[in-house]
């Protein structure tokens, strides 16, 4: 016997479920509404052996910015079993982005996008398609952010560290076309 429950959230959330009862192997599907868009997690995510940073959630319960402007970029490299970099390998490309529209506004009077606080993104996919962007290049660029998900961020203090505020996780740059005033980071 199938059993739709709904709950309200604020902000346009609402939360349905649809479950057999009896049957704990039966999955839960979550759907999210917010501003007239459904985007359906089909994994649950385990109360128990689950690592917190391996969760991801939908961006569009973040108040995230649709379009970013990469303003850093870099390279981790993969490590082996002794923790060591492995040479030539590619873990991912990490940007630290800004918002798009609010770097535009700083721009025109007379600011440095560089100069805002910036967002946290990383690039993951396989090897050989992050190894045709080069990190140089694409600082200045336009991201479109609304394929990302958003997982936990580590931060380090001093000798250790800790699970602080969130990061957004792409496996696909989608460039967003500009007039060539507004790629730049700073006048």
């Amino acid at each position: 016997m199938s059993v739709k429950t709904s709950f309200r959230f604020p902000y346009m959330f609402e939360r349905n479920f649809l479950s057999k009862q009896g049957n704990p192997s039966t999955k839960t599907k979550f759907n999210f509404v917010e501003r007239n868009e459904e985007i359906t997690m089909n994994e649950r995510i385990s109360l128990n052996p689950t690592k917190f940073g391996d969760i991801r959630l939908p961006v569009t319960i973040f108040d995230a910015p649709a379009r970013a402007i990469v303003v850093e970029a870099r390279i981790t490299q993969r490590r082996d079993a002794n923790n060591k970099a492995i040479d030539n390998s590619i873990a991912k490309i990490q940007f630290e982005v800004v918002n798009f529209e609010l770097a535009q506004t700083i721009i025109k009077s007379g600011g440095k996008a560089t100069d805002l606080a910036t967002i946290q993104l990383e690039f993951i996919t396989d090897e050989a398609i992050m190894k045709n962007h080069a990190p140089n290049d694409l600082i200045g660029k336009v991201l479109d952010l609304s394929d990302v998900t958003v997982a936990p961020k580590w931060v380090s203090r001093a000798n250790s560290g800790s699970w602080g505020g969130f990061k957004l996780i792409c496996s696909a740059l989608k460039f967003v076309p500009t007039q060539p005033t507004s790629a730049k980071t700073s006048e």
